[in-house]
């Protein structure tokens, strides 16, 4: 009998320990699981940081692209500026020395003008900068428009977009600046 109840209570022993073996090996898998469900989840948070980062890096290109353009049409201002400048003072310098002597005819190359404008080299002057600086920002504006330069369309839902508002910022002052200065 005490060889029944020895061989009863092993019989019990290897069960629960086969049933706690299982136990921990279902816990284990489960476990396993959910690591490996983080793992994807790290794993795709990976490649989208990847894919952020690349994105941020065009962007960056992109900006420093727009910013150097930016500098050459201001440099090319600056030089429309300073050559307008020195025209207006040599005109001014050529006037004064025709108005100190008489003249009883225009020059010559006036007589075959518009009969109807009253033209003066000043006005010609001006005229010609405003061709000039509406064909650069004309130039500009279609280098600004032009598909190697197009930011990926990442825009907030009520549409503003930096970079356009930086534009028009900059062509707004220039404009202002002009208009101050030469009464364009």
């Amino acid at each position: 009998m005490v060889l029944q109840i020895q061989a009863a209570s092993q019989k019990n022993l290897e069960q629960a320990r086969e049933e706690h073996i299982a136990s921990l090996r279902s816990q284990m898998e489960v476990r396993i699981k959910e690591l490996e469900s983080e793992l994807f989840k790290m794993e795709t948070y990976q490649a989208e940081l990847e894919k952020y980062k690349k994105l941020y890096l065009e962007e960056l290109k992109v900006r420093k692209s727009l910013e150097n353009k930016l500098n050459k049409t201001n440099w090319r201002l600056a030089e429309m500026s300073t050559e307008l400048e020195v025209e207006k003072q040599q005109n001014r310098s050529l006037l004064s020395t025709l108005t100190t002597r008489p003249v009883l005819e225009p020059p010559l190359h006036w007589k075959f003008q518009h009969f109807n404008m009253t033209l003066s080299p000043e006005s010609n002057m001006l005229q010609e900068l405003d061709r000039r600086l509406t064909r650069e920002l004309e130039e500009v504006e279609a280098e600004l428009a032009s598909d190697a330069f197009q930011v990926p369309s990442r825009r907030p839902s009520d549409g503003s977009n930096v970079y356009d508002d930086q534009l028009l910022k900059a062509k707004a002052e220039y404009q202002q600046i002009l208009f101050e200065k030469y009464k364009i």
